[in-house]
């Protein structure tokens, strides 16, 4: 509040700005922030200023084109590093610039993925089409196909047979309170042709995260997924054969269906590195779902990794299926 007042009160816009640099100097002062001063409210969290503004107008935001900014946060990366850090995850990457993120990623020369909150596939190329990790899209959070996973499994394959992106545009609507009717169904699953709305090969996958767990807001319905029908969904992403999971430690700690499926997924991963490089790009993961005798939600979920066409001596497939 007192900065929101200070726009009104040019002395103690001034004052705020001293105690800025007095209590970050002398590594930052008030000219490395970034100005004007814009609160991040609203729809403005995904609206065209996204990343300009401060968030919940408290949130203090560095200049991230700036040299010196650029230059202390590398220097505690390589710290980090030096620690024994193996990779970085950029938080609120849709508040940055993807330009900015790429030179961070080329300074990190690490594993990095940038936590990118929408459902929204265009914001996400943003970020994954502007940016290379080791001549792959950058990774970013797959939030659009934890939404779809869990509709899948506790609704069943009518509740995401719509087509991509009015079914996005209906979650923004609902999610920012616009509301709005569910749009038609497309019929790719009465045609056998429904497909999981996967961002890239190498997305990082997740069923529950921490911002989903700890914070009492719905984002786009995964909000107050429970460890007992969330850890299906981590299984199920564990099986598949590309993309990074992503798993709270105290999941993988209680759910003894998401340990049994980390070790398929090492087996899994062991036998595709034996697969020439040609074979492994042509691998696919296929999902069947059976549903309920009274027609309920799938009672089982069976998925099989294999090397589609052409066909070769190396072509081979695994499968396992998660009770539900």
């Amino acid at each position: 509040d007192e900065w929101r007042r200070a726009q009104h009160d040019h002395n103690h816009l001034e004052h705020l700005k001293r105690r800025l640099s007095e209590r970050l100097g002398p590594t930052f002062n008030r000219h490395d922030f970034q100005w004007p001063w814009f609160p991040l409210e609203g729809e403005e969290w995904d609206g065209p200023n996204r990343m300009e503004g401060w968030g919940c107008g408290e949130w203090s935001e560095l200049n991230g084109g700036s040299e010196k900014v650029m230059s202390v946060h590398t220097a505690h990366m390589e710290k980090l590093k030096n620690c024994g850090i193996s990779g970085f995850r950029f938080d609120a990457a849709k508040h940055m610039r993807p330009e900015h993120i790429a030179e961070y990623v080329r300074r990190a020369n690490v594993y990095s993925f940038g936590e990118v909150l929408s459902v929204d596939p265009k914001m996400q190329k943003d970020y994954t089409e502007a940016i290379s990790l080791k001549g792959d899209p950058l990774p970013t959070t797959d939030f659009l196909l934890a939404v779809w996973l869990r509709r899948l499994l506790e609704q069943g394959p009518e509740a995401v047979d719509f087509e991509l992106e009015a079914w996005v545009r209906h979650l923004l609507d609902v999610e920012f309170g616009r509301g709005g009717r569910s749009p038609a169904a497309a019929g790719m699953v009465q045609q056998g042709r429904l497909q999981a709305p996967v961002l890239t090969r190498n997305s990082v996958r997740f069923a529950r995260n921490h911002d989903t767990v700890c914070n009492d807001v719905p984002f786009y319905g995964l909000g107050g997924w429970g460890r007992e029908g969330a850890q299906v969904a981590a299984a199920l992403l564990l099986a598949a054969h590309d993309g990074t999971v992503l798993l709270l430690s105290d999941d993988a700690r209680a759910s003894p269906l998401i340990q049994k499926a980390l070790l398929y997924r090492k087996s899994l991963r062991s036998r595709l590195a034996e697969l020439p490089a040609d074979a492994r790009l042509r691998t696919r993961t296929f999902v069947g779902l059976r549903k309920a005798r009274t027609g309920g939600v799938p009672v089982s979920i069976c998925l099989a990794c294999r090397v589609v066409e052409p066909p070769s001596a190396a072509d081979g497939d695994a499968g396992t299926c998660a009770g539900r």
